[in-house]
């Protein structure tokens, strides 16, 4: 059964010791590329202290990219669009594919690190498996201060101003 938690997210019980799972954020923006920059294209907010050690932040998004070989990058931030990058699609010709669904682990070691492991990903069926071309990053630290509240925030990059790679879905969960 839902519960309203104590820092405002929707939260299930996992059975004791306070463990469960926290919505940190949810949409379906269809948010699309307008320009050449990288862009963000949604914003998740992680209040400060709330991951605590050995705590895991599971991000899950959907995306898809336009019907061309132009370049298009997909990331994962920390710390907003300056931040550190968490993931990274690298520059790839994706033509007119669903991008897939992309699973994606962040775990608090310490409170100034992480390790990264994922992304897991699949593609719809009957759709090539194009989600893991040129994915960079499976497992590695990363430095995040957990002692401030952070933006985690999910970008992409192309090379015109045509919307070339779309963010349809995505939820991000805080596993304790």
């Amino acid at each position: 059964m839902p519960k309203l938690g104590h820092i405002g997210m929707l939260q299930w019980s996992g059975g004791g010791g306070g463990d469960g799972v926290s919505i940190l954020g949810r949409g379906a923006p269809n948010q699309a590329t307008t320009g050449t920059a990288e862009e963000v294209l949604a914003t998740i907010s992680i209040p400060a202290n709330v991951v605590l050690d050995g705590g895991t932040i599971r991000v899950l998004f959907v995306g898809h990219t336009a019907a061309n070989a132009n370049l298009k990058t997909f990331r994962i931030r920390v710390g907003g669009l300056t931040g550190t990058v968490a993931l990274s699609s690298g520059a790839v010709a994706m033509n007119n594919q669903t991008v897939g669904t992309i699973v994606f682990f962040i775990t608090r070691k310490s409170a100034s690190t992480a390790t990264t492991h994922g992304p897991f990903a699949a593609a719809p069926e009957g759709v090539a498996q194009v989600a893991t071309v040129g994915i960079q990053n499976m497992q590695r630290s990363i430095a995040v201060d957990w002692t401030v509240s952070n933006l985690l925030v999910i970008t992409a990059t192309t090379p015109t101003a045509a919307g070339d790679a779309t963010l349809d879905t995505y939820i991000v969960e805080l596993i304790q």
